[in-house]
C-alpha cells in the first residue's frame, strides 16, 4: 500500500536531556556552553539545497531574537548515515542541524518558561 520495507518512519524519542555529551560537542566547535537548565537543543529539519536551508537558519534565528529573554547561540550540524534508507527515504531526506538557544535575564532561571 505504498510502503516500502526499507523506508521507515524514522520516529525517535528522547527523554532527557544529555548534558555532558551536548556540551562537549558545541564546546568541539567553540561554543560556549551555558550552564545546566538554562539552554534548549532543538532538533531542526532543513532544506537540503544550500541557499534554501541559509535562509531557513536566519528565520529562525530571527524568531529567537524577537522573543525577550531568548538568545541563538550555535548552529550543529547532526551526523547521520543514510546507508540504510530506502528510495522515498533518501530521496525526502533533510538536513538536520540542532540549535543551541539560552534564556538570559529572568528566562535564564525559569526553566519553565524556556521549555
Amino acid at each position: 500500500r505504498g510502503c516500502e520495507v526499507d523506508t521507515g518512519d524514522g520516529a525517535g524519542m528522547l527523554c532527557a536531556m544529555p548534558d555532558s555529551f551536548m556540551r562537549r560537542k558545541f564546546e568541539e566547535l567553540g561554543v560556549e556552553f551555558p550552564p545546566q537548565k538554562s539552554y534548549a537543543i532543538g532538533n531542526i529539519f532543513l532544506p537540503r539545497i544550500e541557499v534554501r536551508r541559509a535562509e531557513g537558519k536566519k528565520i529562525f534565528e530571527s524568531i529567537c531574537a524577537s522573543i525577550s529573554g531568548l538568545r541563538f547561540l550555535a548552529w550543529r550540524a547532526v551526523p547521520v548515515c543514510s546507508d540504510f534508507l530506502g528510495k522515498t527515504a533518501r530521496s525526502f531526506e533533510p538536513a538536520i542541524e540542532q540549535c543551541l538557544i539560552a534564556g538570559s535575564g529572568p528566562l535564564a532561571t525559569d526553566t519553565r518558561r524556556l521549555e
